[in-house]
């Protein structure tokens, strides 16, 4: 096993029959890491199917994230890919393999979030915030600001938000925005 942690990049979904012209990584794989990504249909480049490049629950079963836990780790609440076909398709691997994509496609909210701060505080439009900061922020259900929940719902349901109509939400929502800058 490598000195290496963390998760891989995550990237397309691409399943295939065969291995494509040379998959990235698979002369550092070991025989079960090759098995791993051929039962996969070669989904992944094969580097992401090594030991030292999943999730390990406490039994020491391997596995590569979830649609769910990729969501979460990217910054996105729980099935916020779902709705990106039909919902008489959201079922099977080809849905999976779209939500995956998507993902693979996508950047992480934090890294954007410290971005657009930084630049946006050198505008004088807000604070510069703090690595910290944004993960406060992006902790499910945390936040004092309407903002905060609409950028990163919680994993449970709260209840939900009851308003008269549409153009009721539209004008909290502009004032709360209004009264940051």
């Amino acid at each position: 096993m490598a000195d290496n942690w963390g998760l891989p990049t995550f990237t397309t979904s691409r399943p295939r029959s065969t291995p494509g012209r040379r998959p990235a990584g698979l002369q550092e794989c070991q025989d079960h890491e090759v098995e791993r990504w051929r039962q996969d249909k070669c989904r992944f480049p094969p580097c992401q199917y090594r030991d030292d490049a999943g999730l390990v629950n406490m039994h020491g079963k391997w596995w590569r994230p979830s649609v769910a836990e990729r969501e979460v780790l990217m910054g996105f609440p729980v099935g916020y890919t779902a709705p990106c076909v039909a919902k008489a398709e959201q079922k099977g691997e080809v849905y999976d393999d779209s939500r995956l994509t998507l993902l693979g496609n996508s950047w992480q909210v934090g890294v954007i979030v410290w971005l657009l701060s930084k630049l946006f505080a050198l505008l004088g439009l807000c604070e510069r915030l703090t690595v910290e900061a944004i993960i406060k922020l992006l902790a499910p259900g945390e936040g004092s600001h309407l903002q905060t929940l609409l950028l990163r719902p919680p994993l449970h349901r709260v209840g939900q938000v009851r308003c008269k109509s549409s153009r009721e939400l539209v004008k909290k929502l502009r004032r709360r925005t209004h009264q940051h800058f």
